[in-house]
């Protein structure tokens, strides 16, 4: 039942709840409180046996008490959707020589998926350190996917944009491409 709870909040709010357990013998044998976003919400459990001999239940029963009331004030987030492209995507790989000590790999990815709009994902696939590329220094390879959803990219196209990303690259972050 826990799990249920978890998954219902899960899928509903896209954030989790959590439990403590709790001491409530009147009317369930074991019990929890439940909390989202630090905030009690209601309580869970298996019922009381002497409750349900009372009304001739012979079976477990769970109960679950959420003040939905309460869930108002949270906000739920609801994934945008966006149309899937009817065009396929362009791939480019790129191997950045850089200084193996202050740059910061996190940030060159970062600026690499915003640096065109056609740019729907950015891999960091290999990093490499060794004699060929220089004492201080690093290869690291990026796979760029390029896709439009108006039209087929040619590869003029993505050879301009790749050209400007390139030459923004080495203006700032002062890094290269390996040959």
């Amino acid at each position: 039942m826990k799990g249920e709870v978890e998954n219902l909040f899960e899928k509903v709010f896209r954030k989790k709840i959590y439990f403590e357990e709790v001491e409530n013998e009147i009317f369930f044998s074991d019990c929890l409180k439940i909390y989202f976003e630090k905030n009690f919400i209601g309580i869970c459990g298996t019922a009381n046996s002497k409750i349900l001999k009372q009304f001739e239940i012979e079976q477990d029963v769970f109960i679950v008490d959420i003040n939905v009331d309460l869930l108002e004030n949270f906000s739920i987030k609801i994934p945008k959707y966006k149309t899937l492209s009817k065009f396929p995507s362009v791939y480019r790989d790129f191997a950045f020589i850089m200084d193996d000590k202050n740059q910061k790999i996190g940030e060159i990815e970062k600026f690499l998926f915003n640096a065109n709009s056609l740019i729907r994902s950015v891999i960091l696939f290999d990093i490499y350190k060794g004699k060929e590329i220089g004492d201080g220094k690093q290869s690291c390879a990026f796979r760029l996917e390029f896709r439009s959803t108006e039209n087929t990219l040619t590869d003029e196209i993505v050879d301009s944009h790749c050209k400007k990303i390139l030459d923004e690259m080495n203006k700032k972050f002062n890094v290269y491409i390996r040959i």
